[in-house]
Parts: C-alpha cells; sequence; structure tokens
C-alpha cells in the first residue's frame, strides 16, 4: 500500500516561499550597482529592482520587471539552474550562501497577479511553428509589437518539452498552463493538433511574412544494442510524455537508465514515483562528468536513485515472451577527449556483468525528428542535425525564416531557449521593419476572376455598343466640317489668283490695244503730244505698281488671316481627334479608320493631313490635288499613320498652308513682272530713234525732247515694228 500512495507522488516536491520567508531574503540582497548577477541571466532580468520591488511590498511591480524580460518566469522559477547561473554571480556566494533569486522570482511570478494587456495591431502576420518556451518567447515579443502571431502546435496541449518533458514534481502542469494563458491574452493566437508538414514556404503564400522555427529536439538519441526490441525498453522522452499526458506505464520492479542528463535524471526520479524499488542510472563517464543539474543529482541521491557510472550496456536479455529480464554491461575507462572535449569511455575487455532489470530508459541525448528536413528543405545544418543560424538574428540560411531554442543549441535549459526565442523575436523586426507591406489579397486577387471566353465576350460587347457608334458619328461631323473649311480656303486663294491673273492680262491688253491705236492714228507732226504724254504714262505705270504692291501688301494679311482662322479652328478638331483616338484601344482606332476610310473619302484626306508629319509627300501630293479639284484615294492614304502631338500636326498644317500661299504670291509676283515688262517695252517702241539705238526707258521726258530734232520716221514703219513687239509680249 505504501508503494501505492508513492507511485502517485507526483506533487510539487520544493513548496514556495511565504511572505515572511521572501521579505527576510530580499533584505539579504546588497543591491549592487553593476549587478553581476544580472550579468549571469541569458535573459537579462532586472534583478535587483525585481527584489528592491518585494523588499518594498511592490509584488505586481516585481512580476512586470520579470515579465518584460522573460514571459515564462514563473516556470524558470522552478526549473532554471540558477546555482550555476544569476546565483553562481551573487557577490554573497564568495563569503557564504547567494541570494535564492530563483525562489524570489519563483514568489514575485505566483503572486505578483500581473496581466500586459494586448497591443494595437498592425495587421502583419507572423509564424511560429512550435508553442514550446522558444516558440512562446518570440511570439510574445512579436505581439508587444503589434504584430499578429498565430502559433502551430502538433501536439494537443501546448508548452513544448515543459508541458511534455518536465515532470510535474518539478514544475507543475497547472503553472506552465498559465503562463500560455498570459502570453495568449496578449494576442497570440496558438493553433492546438495542427501540425506542419510541408515546406515553410507556403506560409509566405498564405500571408506570412515571416517564420520562427521551435520545434525543439523531441527524438531521443540512441546507440544500438542487442536486444532493444524487447518489451520493457523505452525512450526517455516517449516515458515522460506518457506520464506527462496521465499514463502510469508499469516500469516492474527495477528500471535502469541511461543516460546521465537532466532527462535522465527526471526519468530515474519518475520510475520511483512509478513504483519501481530500485532505479539505477547507467552512465559512461564519471560521477564528476554527470551534465544534469547538481541540485537535481542531490535530490534524486536523497530518493534512493542509484549511479553506476564509468559502464556501458552491451546487450539486453529477455524471456520466451520477449519480455526484458536482464541487462549485460561492461566497465570503461576514460581516454583522449573527443569531438565535445571530453574524455571519451573506452570499454575494457572482459569486464562485462549483468544485473536485473524489469524496464530500460534510454535517455542518452535528443534531436529533431525527421519532420525539421521536411519543412525546410533548403536551410542549412550543423552536424547534419541542428540549424544553423546567424547568432545576431537567429535568422536562417532561408530569408525570412527564423529559428531558435534546442533546435538550434542541441538542447540546453528553457531560459536559453526564452532568451533565443527573444533574440530571434528582435531580429525579425528589424527584418520586418526594412520588408516592405504587402498588398491584401483581396486587392489583388478578385472575388470571382472570368473565364477567358468571358473576357474576350466583354470586349466585342464593348466595341458594339452605340456609344461607339455616336462616338465614331460625331468623330466624322468633326471631320467634314474641317474638310469644308479647307475647301473654302482654297477655294478663295484659287478665286483671288484668277482674279488677279485676269486683271493684270487685261491691263496688258489694254495698254498695248490703247497704243497701238494712238501709233496709227497720231500723225507724224504729233509725236511731240506722244512725247510730251510720256510722263503721264510714267505717273500711270507708277500707279499700276503702286496697285501691285498694294495687292501684295493686302494678300499676304489676307492669306495671313486664313490661316490664324484655320489655326483657330482645325487644331481643336485635330486635338479633340487625337484625345478621343487616344482614349480608345489601338484596335479600334484602326477600326475608325478603316471605316472612315471605307465610308468618306474626303474624311480620309482630312486625316492624312492631320498626320502629315509622317508622310509629307503625300501631304504635298494632296494639296495639290485639291487644287486641281481632282481627289486621289489611293494616293492620299498612308501606309501606316503613327499618333503624333497635336501641336505638331498644327504646326506642320501652317507650313504647308504658308508654302502653298508663297507659291500664289510668287506666281502673282511674276504676272506682275510680265505687265511692267510690256509696259516698258511698249514705251520704248515710241521713244525709239532711226538710228535703232535702244532708248533706256528710265528717262522718258529727256528722249522724248531729242526726238523733236530728228527727222520723222515713216508711218510704215512704226506700225510694223510695234505690232510685233505687241505681239511678243501679248503671248
Amino acid at each position: 500500500m505504501e508503494k501505492t500512495e508513492e507511485k502517485l507522488d507526483f506533487e510539487e516536491l520544493r513548496p514556495n516561499f511565504l511572505p515572511q520567508q521572501a521579505m527576510l531574503e530580499a533584505n539579504r540582497c546588497l543591491y549592487c550597482y553593476d549587478a553581476p548577477c544580472r550579468k549571469g541571466c541569458p535573459v537579462n532580468i532586472d534583478i535587483p529592482h525585481f527584489i528592491q520591488s518585494i523588499r518594498s511590498g511592490n509584488l505586481k511591480r516585481s512580476a512586470r520587471l520579470i515579465n518584460d524580460a522573460n514571459p515564462f518566469g514563473s516556470v524558470c522559477g522552478r526549473v532554471c539552474p540558477v546555482e550555476r547561473l544569476c546565483e553562481e554571480k551573487c557577490v554573497l556566494s564568495e563569503i557564504g550562501k547567494p541570494v535564492e533569486i530563483g525562489m524570489l522570482q519563483r514568489f514575485a511570478m505566483d503572486y505578483g497577479e500581473y496581466l500586459r494587456q494586448p497591443a494595437a495591431k498592425n495587421g502583419r502576420k507572423v509564424a511560429v511553428i512550435g508553442s514550446g518556451p522558444a516558440g512562446l518567447s518570440c511570439a510574445s515579443e512579436l505581439a508587444r509589437n503589434g504584430y499578429e502571431v498565430t502559433v502551430f502546435e502538433s501536439k494537443q496541449v501546448p508548452g513544448g518539452m515543459v508541458a511534455y518533458g518536465v515532470p510535474e514534481y518539478r514544475c507543475p502542469h497547472s503553472v506552465t498552463a498559465a503562463e500560455v494563458e498570459k502570453i495568449v491574452n496578449e494576442g497570440v493566437e496558438i493553433r492546438s493538433a495542427t501540425p506542419v508538414n510541408r515546406d515553410v514556404s507556403e506560409l509566405f503564400e498564405l500571408g506570412y511574412e515571416a517564420v520562427f522555427v521551435g520545434v525543439g529536439l523531441t527524438k531521443t538519441s540512441r546507440f544500438t544494442v542487442p536486444g532493444m526490441e524487447l518489451k520493457g525498453v523505452y525512450m526517455g522522452l516517449d516515458f515522460l510524455n506518457r506520464i506527462s499526458a496521465g499514463d502510469r506505464p508499469d516500469v516492474g520492479r527495477k528500471t535502469v537508465t541511461i543516460g546521465g542528463g537532466d532527462t535522465a535524471l527526471d526519468c530515474a526520479r519518475s520510475a520511483l514515483r512509478l513504483g519501481a524499488e530500485e532505479s539505477t542510472i547507467v552512465y559512461r563517464r564519471s560521477f564528476v562528468e554527470l551534465p544534469a543539474d547538481k541540485r537535481e543529482i542531490e535530490e534524486a541521491l536523497e530518493e534512493g536513485v542509484v549511479f553506476r557510472t564509468l559502464a556501458q550496456p552491451m546487450a539486453f536479455y529477455g524471456d520466451d515472451q520477449g519480455v526484458l529480464r536482464a541487462v549485460e554491461c561492461a566497465n570503461v575507462k576514460l581516454g583522449k577527449p573527443d569531438e565535445s572535449g571530453r574524455r571519451s569511455p573506452v570499454i575494457i575487455k572482459g569486464s562485462e556483468f549483468r544485473f536485473a532489470a524489469n524496464t530500460v530508459i534510454f535517455a542518452t541525448g535528443t534531436q529533431p525528428s525527421g519532420l525539421l528536413r521536411r519543412i525546410l528543405v533548403a536551410a542549412e545544418y550543423v552536424d547534419n542535425r541542428f540549424l544553423k543560424v546567424n547568432p545576431e538574428t537567429m535568422e536562417t540560411s532561408i530569408t525570412g525564416v527564423f529559428a531558435g531554442g534546442d533546435v538550434v543549441n542541441k538542447g540546453q535549459t528553457v531560459v536559453q531557449a526564452v532568451a533565443e526565442g527573444k533574440l530571434a523575436a528582435r531580429g525579425m523586426l528589424k527584418y520586418l521593419e526594412t520588408k516592405a507591406e504587402p498588398v491584401p489579397m483581396e486587392e489583388v486577387v478578385p472575388a470571382e476572376a472570368p473565364d477567358v471566353e468571358e473576357v474576350e465576350l466583354e470586349v466585342e460587347e464593348v466595341e458594339e455598343t452605340p456609344m461607339k457608334e455616336q462616338k465614331l458619328e460625331h468623330i466624322e461631323d468633326k471631320v467634314e466640317e474641317a474638310l469644308e473649311q479647307a475647301r473654302e480656303t482654297l477655294k478663295k486663294l484659287e478665286e483671288e489668283e484668277k482674279e488677279i491673273s485676269e486683271e493684270v492680262v487685261h491691263k496688258v491688253e489694254t495698254t498695248e490695244e490703247e497704243a497701238i491705236i494712238e501709233e496709227e492714228v497720231e500723225e507724224p507732226e504729233e509725236e511731240t503730244e506722244s512725247a510730251e504724254a510720256a510722263p503721264e504714262k510714267a505717273e500711270e505705270l507708277e500707279v499700276e505698281e503702286l496697285e501691285v504692291e498694294e495687292l501684295e501688301a493686302e494678300e499676304p494679311e489676307v492669306k495671313e488671316l486664313e490661316v490664324e482662322e484655320l489655326e483657330a479652328e482645325e487644331p481643336e478638331v485635330k486635338e479633340l481627334e487625337v484625345e478621343e483616338l487616344e482614349a480608345e484601344e489601338p484596335e479600334v482606332k484602326e477600326l475608325e479608320v478603316e471605316e472612315l476610310e471605307a465610308e468618306e473619302p474626303e474624311v480620309k484626306e482630312l486625316e492624312v493631313e492631320e498626320l502629315e508629319a509622317e508622310e509629307p509627300e503625300v501631304k504635298e501630293l494632296e494639296v495639290e490635288k485639291l487644287m486641281e479639284e481632282e481627289l486621289v484615294e489611293e494616293e492620299l492614304l498612308p501606309e501606316e499613320p503613327e499618333a503624333e502631338e497635336p501641336e505638331e500636326v498644327l504646326e506642320e498644317a501652317v507650313e504647308a498652308v504658308q508654302q502653298d500661299t508663297d507659291e500664289l504670291i510668287g506666281k502673282i509676283e511674276a504676272d506682275e513682272k510680265t505687265v511692267e515688262e510690256a509696259l516698258e517695252e511698249i514705251i520704248e517702241s515710241k521713244e525709239e530713234e532711226p538710228s535703232e539705238e535702244e532708248p533706256s526707258g528710265e528717262e522718258p521726258v529727256e528722249k522724248a525732247e531729242e526726238e523733236e530734232t530728228q527727222e520723222e520716221t515713216s508711218e510704215e514703219e512704226k506700225p510694223g515694228d510695234i505690232g510685233e513687239k505687241g505681239g511678243h509680249h501679248g503671248n
């Protein structure tokens, strides 16, 4: 019956401080200025100030100071190896007993009743794989900075190895659950029984901007020993997980635990609580080299755990039913240091021995499970098992993926896992600050993406809408108006040119006829009167030149005015056409051009004028054809007109009109020159002497005076000479 009572004795061994005890212990602290104890804490808790708060009775402030640095403060106050961390650095340890910092931390967290309020969220998401001390510490730090954190946990209960690998007599599950609940209240979402068994890149596709991996070491390392398949052989982590889950395996009278770390001691001590009469630890190095916590070793010795050091198991033996019955070991001696720096064991031949055992528990170390390789395929590893990270940011070789805890430090303490989780969180914050904020998925992907056929159908419907036809009709009207204005302008220019030509010809013919009539009617004795009338004709010539100059002065103004009117009217039409055509699809523009070309040749000609910057030869041909009132459709069509700026089209149109105006003015000037030459020859013919000397024509008065003294030429010769010259100019 006594054994049965011991089997269920998993209650916490060490009771918490009473308030009076806590006050007395806090008063022992010297409140050092440089605080060496703080330097020994992996998470850098402000130890002097939280102890000072206990001394002053402000437990809430003390709990807040601890929680700011360590969200697992209550758990670490129970399981943290303080005797080789903060308490070892205490100055009182040099003269006696150090301040019990671990117990004071546990007291402040249990009685402080501090709850942190959740921070405002910034809408950015981060994923954490694993809900152990490293993962939840990282999640807590990120949530305090406003990020939405989702923790994926494969087991039913969060907490990692603290919840499954630490026996309740060291840290009750209720304490771990309370710590997890505080982190959830900070705004962290934990999805239990949700393993991540695919590459972490899929988490990025779900909108998570960074990922932390803290899966821990979930697999027990072991070496091959004959008889491991026998019933009664357990792996250390599996054994502790079964106990934490409420299972009570039958360990028999005698148990053997292989290993010397904290896990081995937990297994050996748990075996005693499960009813084992003897619990032996087999360790292949010396007692001094046991890696377990000294306090745990002392408590194990007090409970009756037997240590067989410098021994190594060689084989396991069972009965006919395959049940374990005995363990064979061999003595070893320590040789040269191995890769870990410790002296490697060497088996002593012939030193084998056996002893009875009902249960064997392998607690020879831990390693990551094969799942780690599956979720981090592209990551770099150390010793082909542990993740390689940047020690300053805890980022892996995969951008945006961070890691910490046992999967990196090869299985150290809980407080070390917490420290690495916080360090990784700071590295992730720096990474997220430099990373641009992603666009929400609902803004990138429509709720219902249409099929290709539906999209094409919609395009066809748009092209056939009445609105499209109205736009085309409007453009056609504008083009027709512009074309009509251009025609009227050219018609005016042609009429003016025709009138000027007719007037010049009429003046030439009139002048010639008058000269001939005067020559025929006048008597020889009237030659003097003709000479006297020469100055009057010269004056008439000057009047005619003046009229021509006035016409030259007026016509450019008229033409410039017409050009300005065209510039004022046509650019608006052209700019409107360009804007409307640019607002439409290129295919629609081509459709418009084809329809306009097929329906209205005149519209096509105007479009060619608007694009005359691309085809100057076509533009000149178009102007010439318009002047001749012949429209040739094939020659006016450009091959591939390109859209040009309205200002360039306008400038080129003005240049074309100016060029046509200059040509007309040139023709007028040529006709006027012809008239002047005809008039000069007529005057010269009148003043011509019998000696056939050519009159200058510039001084008609002097020539008339000289003719009075000369002999009169016969009337038969003069009409003939004048007729010849007049006929020449008339042609």
